[in-house]
């Protein structure tokens, strides 16, 4: 009878192991990574946002505008998934290993600034992969970025994580808003939706901690910059479906505004640009992630 009983403690063995395995891709499935002995989040919910038309930019009249801010035209976006918040410090450091922002306690729901724009495109690749190894082989996503170097390309067909592109940001930015900020025209409001010069401190804050705009979607105004894919330059008079800027340039656009900022760098239609590969003035730069909707498969 003990052969048998120690066949028996053998099987039993074996089906616990597995059972182990089963719930560590399990763990996986949940964007789950463990650092330092504790779970830490890949990144924050998506958003599925609907497709529709929007005049991009900003009316001759707005006060305060800038000139690169017009011509208004029409854009068509498709539908796709944005974050709900900007990517935190955690999910920086679940993905990448690192933390660049050199924050020492706290940091975890602190949005990830310090960051270039490739640095950003490295991420979304990155996340892609780690998502990936929890998938079924028929959910495996795409890579979205080919990077050389200090340049990258983007395979328009991928079905992972990339950056939103100015168009599909400001779209978010204004969920449906033709105003100069998504709550309307009043900056004396911004204090209950967005982190700038007259209310942070000098420092970002939690990610969430402000009202959402009327998609839901979190500090879309102020805490940091946010990059998007395109290049910087002028635009065009003529409406356009799913534009993606220009082919060339020698700057990425940010956009959002960011804590150090005040009422007239944080407007729905405002443009900012940096070079995609410094970091001298990233500090306030950050990202939030983007996937395709028609043609992504989600599963949380």
């Amino acid at each position: 009878m003990l052969p048998r009983t120690m066949d028996a403690i053998g099987v039993a063995l074996i089906a616990l192991s597995l059972l182990v395995i089963v719930l560590v891709i399990w763990q996986g499935i949940s964007y789950r990574a463990v650092e330092r002995g504790e779970a830490r989040s890949l990144r924050p919910d998506l958003m599925l946002l609907p497709g529709g038309s929007f005049r991009m930019g900003s009316p001759a009249d707005e006060p305060n505008r800038f000139d690169d801010e017009g011509p208004q035209h029409e854009v068509t976006v498709s539908p796709f998934f944005l974050c709900r918040t900007e990517i935190t410090q955690e999910n920086w450091e679940a993905v990448m290993g690192d933390n660049p922002t050199n924050c020492d306690s706290g940091c975890d729901k602190l949005p990830v600034h310090s960051i270039s724009w490739l640095d950003a495109v490295d991420f979304m690749n990155r996340l892609t992969e780690l998502e990936n190894t929890a998938y079924a082989s028929d959910k495996q996503m795409s890579l979205c970025y080919e990077i050389s170097g200090e340049e990258a390309s983007w395979d328009r067909s991928c079905t992972g994580y990339r950056l939103p592109t100015e168009a599909e940001w400001e779209y978010a930015a204004r969920a449906g808003t033709v105003t100069a900020y998504s709550f309307g025209n009043d900056a004396s409001e911004l204090d209950e939706y967005a982190w700038h010069a007259g209310n942070s401190d000098n420092r970002v804050h939690e990610v969430g901690a402000k009202r959402a705009n009327p998609w839901g979607l979190y500090d879309m105004h102020g805490n940091v910059y946010e990059w998007v894919w395109d290049w910087y330059g002028p635009y065009g008079a003529q409406a356009a479906t799913n534009p993606t800027g220009p082919e060339e340039g020698s700057s990425r656009v940010l956009r959002g505004g960011s804590f150090v900022v005040g009422p007239r760098l944080l407007r729905s239609a405002r443009r900012g640009r940096y070079q995609p590969v410094g970091r001298d003035l990233s500090w306030v730069s950050g990202v939030r992630c983007a996937r395709a909707g028609a043609r992504a498969s989600l599963i949380n």
